[in-house]
């Protein structure tokens, strides 16, 4: 196409010509919008490049119905000109009509004139020749295009003094993301892995894009009979930090591991995720992904391991990246897409009843590939639950009828094929053939506590929605989740307790215990735990190798290595950190408590009920014994200047573009709000300071710094509605942790002062924290369960690598629940 082809527009008028179109049904072209980054290593545009050709565009090829194709971008420099021109010759070669649509935030002359900003500012050099080749690519983009759509006003009088205002170009890149984000019928984005977004940037595109609410109204190109378009639609996220292997295309029963260690890993995650240790799985996987070893049976059980760890909505974004292809949806990858979709949907929120519908739909089209009763008792459920109960009980009868046809070989297939057969009585109104099914399926799959677990929350809810009695649900049993605690009278004789010790307990086989690993009784108890098939959940008070060289010293090697095996054998390792050697009664007290909100968040996620136990020595024995609740009160510090606080670091993202002109706006506007929300809290803030862009609070407890970190993203968000506002040129990122602390006076202010390790680590995690997000350390979340456990709720995140290598920790994203 040449210039004489193609028409200069402003963004009204290809608004309403687009909305003509398809109001006239003549518009049948998929429209695939393209953004990323300015800036691009040479691996990463060939990364990229393999992912587009090798896996992504191919697969909308087969996917679309459309017989045209017209791709979309900012036609900046970097990621734009890629796609363009990867995709524009791809689709000509393979035979399918192409146009493109070139958005122009701001003048073309000044594309150019922000990249090489951009590469100035990052300290890049850019030769004459690269500085040619890219003006030329550019010009020539725009050349090619069928439309080239001004998102300004190409006649103002005064553009050359708006466009060298450095302001008003991030307004202009704001309105071509929200343009991208909502008009783009399929949207690839190329992102980097944890990179920090700023205003007008690929990440704020990709936020805008999962979440249409949050565009602001004035950028928004929607007109208002069109918001329904504004919901799920497909988005595509390439890394391109991660090299495109030959396993990335291929099917996911197919493709497997390429080497030994792949194989080796991927035995070791299939054999946590049959234990019941999603986390350790899903960790295991992470870790091998980053180290390059990729198939697709990794990203499945990663993804499902996340997803049985309450990341529902990152396994999500995660799934909707790979942009799989229609001969790898087999059973499995259509039934955890349907899983996703059905966990958000009993999360709540104002899209329960679309996730509903579109987990009842994703279910069906499995149960009419495939005919697995599994996903077809889903289907039905989720029609059930989606507000269509003729078609659920017509599914569910066929799913009776398949069952039927069926004999299963495996313990879990036999497993599922009676849950299945229990939920399917249930919704055809046979409590009979319900409790017998759940009868027989109790004595399978004892320690697949998650599994049970679920399959009991989702039986529950179907009760409640058929207004059956539950307790025909109680022949399937959970096992009990216990929190294993000392007598506080007992600790010193315990203390000296050696391996003669008889231990005799009441815990049955298959329990999940929550312990503190003090010394060699907690050793002692937990291997005999485990050597009666239970699920261990220690926590100890400091890093395993750091408690290994400690262990060694005080009890020799051997002791140290029986330590080894139980962590590793443990469901999962919790550390409570930042403790003094002398402080040996208080870190028991707090490890304790941490325990029991480790133990009650995960009660939360399995659905069953929690009790305590007690260790206790009589003579040469140790008795576990199972009883009634006891008080958990924190143990005082032993000096006056140490105590346990909450901690909050928080920093403001796009805060280096915010001119000096604009700064005192800042502070009035922005920190002047976090200031206002803080005074709020009172005496419950003991601390609080900025320096630039970042804000520091310690707080009483974990749920003030909770409260208040919710507060201040909910503060900034409404102040960026306002697209004049300094605030829309922001995003927050918060990290929160609950920990010991010194507490001193500042020698130069004379007013209080807290400082420490744990001080330092909680700042760490600030830097990896994705933007309007809050981020908390697993002894934050387990104390927020202690402290409020309805009033705020945490989705696993991964086990992340801190800023200033301090290694990698297992993070949780914290969510405030809604009033109700």
């Amino acid at each position: 196409m040449n210039s004489a082809e193609s028409s200069d527009i402003g963004i009204r008028q290809w608004l309403l010509l687009r909305r003509g179109y398809a109001r006239a049904g003549a518009d049948a072209a998929l429209l695939l919008g393209g953004t990323g980054h300015l800036l691009l290593s040479a691996d990463e545009e060939t990364h990229t490049t393999a992912h587009l050709l090798r896996r992504v565009l191919p697969d909308i090829r087969r996917q679309s119905a459309a017989g045209k194709v017209v791709l979309m971008t900012g036609a900046a420099p970097g990621i734009d000109l890629v796609f363009h021109r990867s995709a524009l010759e791809w689709f000509q070669r393979h035979g399918v009509a192409c146009a493109s649509v070139a958005l122009l935030p701001v003048p073309p002359e000044w594309l150019y004139r922000d990249w090489i900003l951009r590469a100035e500012a990052e300290g890049q050099s850019l030769s004459d020749d690269v500085r040619q080749r890219c003006h030329a690519a550019i010009m020539r983009l725009l050349e090619e295009a069928q439309w080239r759509v001004t998102l300004y006003d190409a006649h103002a009088a005064d553009l050359d003094v708006l466009a060298a205002s450095a302001e008003w170009r991030t307004q202009q890149y704001r309105a071509l993301a929200a343009c991208l984000a909502e008009q783009s019928d399929v949207l690839i984005a190329v992102l980097r892995s944890q990179k920090l977004g700023e205003p007008g940037g690929t990440a704020e595109v990709v936020e805008w894009r999962r979440h249409p609410q949050r565009i602001p109204l004035p950028l928004s190109t929607l007109a208002p009979d069109d918001q329904h378009r504004n919901h799920h639609r497909p988005l595509i996220v390439i890394d391109p930090g991660v090299a495109f292997t030959d396993t990335d295309a291929q099917p996911a029963r197919d493709a497997g591991p390429a080497n030994d260690e792949a194989a080796a890993v991927l035995a070791q995650a299939e054999a946590a995720m049959r234990d019941g240790n999603d986390l350790r799985c899903h960790d295991l996987l992470s870790r091998a992904l980053k180290r390059g070893l990729v198939s697709r049976r990794m990203e499945y059980l990663r993804l499902l391991a996340l997803a049985n760890v309450g990341g529902t909505q990152l396994a999500l974004e995660h799934y909707g990246r790979l942009a799989l292809e229609p001969q790898e949806l087999d059973e499995d990858w259509l039934a955890l897409q349907g899983r996703l979709e059905k966990d958000l949907a009993l999360a709540g929120g104002g899209d329960a009843s679309a996730h509903f519908l579109r987990s009842a739909e994703v279910y069906s089209d499995s149960f009419r590939r495939w005919r697995g009763p599994y996903s077809g008792i889903n289907a039905a459920t989720m029609l059930l639950m989606a507000g269509q109960p003729a078609q659920a009980r017509d599914v569910a009868q066929q799913v009776r009828t398949r069952l039927a046809e069926l004999r299963p070989a495996s313990e879990s297939e036999q497993f599922f094929h009676l849950v299945s057969g229990a939920e399917a009585a249930l919704h055809l109104g046979d409590q009979a053939q319900c409790r017998e099914r759940l009868q027989q399926a109790n004595e399978l799959c004892v320690n697949d506590v998650v599994r049970r677990g679920r399959t009991l929350q989702q039986m529950r809810r179907l009760c409640e929605r058929l207004a059956a009695d539950p307790s025909v649900l109680a022949n399937l049993r959970m096992p009990p989740l216990l929190l294993l605690r000392r007598r506080p009278d007992s600790g010193a004789a315990l203390s000296a307790a050696a391996r003669e010790l008889r231990i005799e307990a009441d815990i049955p086989p298959g329990a999940l215990v929550f312990m503190a690993l003090l010394d060699t009784v907690d050793l002692d108890v937990a291997e005999h735990l485990l050597e009666r098939g239970a699920h261990l959940y220690p926590l100890l008070s400091q890093p395993a190798a750091d408690a290994h060289a400690e262990w060694s010293s005080r009890w020799g090697e051997a002791t140290a290595a029986r330590l080894r095996r139980v962590v590793d054998r443990a469901q999962r390792l919790a550390i409570v950190p930042g403790f003094l050697d002398e402080e040996a009664e208080w870190r028991a007290h707090q490890l304790a408590c941490t325990a029991l909100g480790a133990a009650l968040l995960t009660a939360l996620r399995l659905g069953c009920e929690w009790r305590p136990a007690w260790v206790q020595r009589m003579d040469q024995r140790v008795f576990l014994r199972s009883g009634e609740p006891g008080e958990y009160v924190d143990g005082p510090p032993p000096a006056p200047n140490r105590r346990m606080v909450g901690i909050l670091f928080a920093d403001f993202a796009g805060f280096g573009r915010i001119p000096d002109t604009e700064m005192q706006r800042f502070w009035r506007e922005v920190m002047g709000t976090m200031s206002t929300r803080l005074s709020h809290y009172g005496q419950s803030v003991l601390h609080s300071a900025t320096w630039g862009d970042a804000l520091h609070v310690v707080t009483r407890d974990a749920s003030t710094a909770a409260e208040i970190a919710a507060d201040i993203l909910q503060a900034l968000d409404q102040q960026r509605r306002d697209p004049n506002g300094v605030a829309s040129k922001l995003e927050l990122r918060v990290a929160a942790h609950y920990a010991p602390a010194f507490e001193d006076l500042d020698a130069l202010r004379g007013t209080p002062v807290f400082y420490g390790s744990q001080i330092s680590f909680a700042a760490r995690i600030e830097p990896v924290t994705p933007p309007g997000t809050v981020f908390g350390s697993d002894a934050f979340v387990a104390r927020l369960m202690l402290e409020s456990p309805d009033r705020f709720s945490a989705e696993y995140a991964g086990e992340l690598e801190l800023a200033k290598k301090f290694g990698a920790h297992p993070l949780f994203a914290v969510h405030r629940r809604e009033r109700r």
